[in-house]
């Protein structure tokens, strides 16, 4: 199949994060299975949290997501031994957060009650779930957990010291290493193929249906087919930092911390455009609107590239915009989080913490849960 029918698919599809069923039954013979753990893998039916809210890393999450309504206070408070970097997650019921102290955490959302915790050897990426299956990868290797108990199904030698955080999509969990991006089988840790770069590929992908999409240290933007297959590769600034990739109709979006919104052909990675709009590396989409954590914050009609609206804040930005249902959110190194309208911008509330938030938030059932740089992962409600 030549790039161009590879791809096409890929083009509508925003929210490949569909998991697939995968089965119990025995992995492609090609794969070379990981070391297995303490029982068998369930069957995995769908995926649920991950970096950004989503496989397509809309930052908008799956389903209806809401966070805090009006002015929140402190629900719970957990601390760890270092600083959070590692955006949390939240599924049923479970927050999972990596900390610099090299330890995988599991905490009840209603309770803040620790309920088990894996060591990573220094994973600071978000994990990835699918199911009742969560998948971590760090310098210790990249392993798949059961959510309840924390006990490995699979571990790998596949280690990662990148920021970039892995993904599940249907059979394969894609994850970014050194000068690769590796892609395993969820059900056993097999390697499937690997994708050569020539440095760390250090964001999170994007996965489609039918390709992958992922920057990396080199300075570089990849495409790749799910099957391995390398498509093309663009050269791009690395100024400000390296960004997750989010593909929409077709286009590729990402914005550099030089304030440029880019828009890449996602069949080929020729440019599209770009413009000025002042915004993080990684940005979230829903609805045809671009919400850029930057100077101002804005949201960006993506047909007009037109501001919807724009708000001031005074403080550095370290974390990327999750937009709920009805509001958008974000911390900064100002110790504070605030609540925007996602459609017209008005503040609708801030809180004031103690310490710099370090992560960007993750909302369920009308709570917001954040890390810091004291290594407080905190609920709000």
């Amino acid at each position: 199949m030549d790039r161009r029918n590879v791809l096409r698919a890929a083009g509508g599809s925003l929210a490949a994060f569909a998991a697939g069923c995968l089965g119990g039954g025995q992995p492609d013979g090609s794969d070379s299975s990981g070391s297995n753990g303490d029982g068998g893998m369930p069957e995995l039916t769908d995926s649920w949290r991950t970096f950004q809210g989503d496989t397509a890393n809309t930052g908008t999450g799956t389903g209806t997501v809401t966070g805090p309504a009006e002015e929140p206070s402190v629900e719970w408070s957990v601390t760890t031994d270092d600083e959070l970097q590692g955006d949390p997650v939240i599924v049923d019921g479970t927050v999972l957060a990596t900390s610099w102290d090299d330890q995988l955490y599991a905490i009840s959302l209603s309770s803040g009650d620790q309920l088990w915790r894996y060591e990573t050897g220094g994973a600071t990426a978000p994990v990835a779930v699918a199911s009742d299956t969560v998948f971590v990868a760090g310098s210790k290797g990249a392993a798949a957990l059961d959510l309840e108990s924390g006990k490995p199904y699979w571990t790998t030698d596949i280690r990662v010291f990148t920021d970039g955080g892995p993904v599940i999509a249907d059979e394969t969990l894609y994850v970014p290493s050194n000068e690769h991006l590796v892609a395993l089988s969820a059900t056993n840790g097999g390697e499937r193929w690997r994708v050569r770069t020539a440095a760390g590929v250090g964001s999170t992908p994007h996965v489609t249906e039918t390709a992958v999409y992922f920057a990396s240290k080199d300075d570089n933007l990849y495409a790749a087919s799910t099957d391995g297959e390398k498509l093309w590769q663009e050269r791009i600034s690395s100024q400000g930092g390296i960004p997750s990739p989010t593909v929409v109709d077709g286009v590729v979006y990402f914005a550099w911390g030089d304030g440029v919104l880019y828009a890449l052909d996602a069949e080929d990675g020729t440019e599209l455009w770009t413009s000025q709009v002042g915004g993080k590396e990684t940005i979230a989409i829903t609805d045809g609107i671009a919400y850029l954590a930057g100077y101002p914050l804005r949201a960006v009609d993506l047909d007009t590239r037109e501001p919807l609206w724009t708000a001031q804040r005074p403080e550095e930005i370290p974390t990327n915009f999750t937009v709920g249902t009805e509001r958008a959110y974000l911390g900064t190194w100002g110790a504070q989080l605030f609540a925007h309208d996602r459609e017209t911008g008005e503040l609708v509330w801030n809180y004031q913490d103690n310490y710099q938030v370090t992560t960007s938030v993750a909302i369920a059932d009308d709570r917001l849960v954040y890390g810091d740089e004291f290594g407080n992962l905190t609920c709000l409600s």
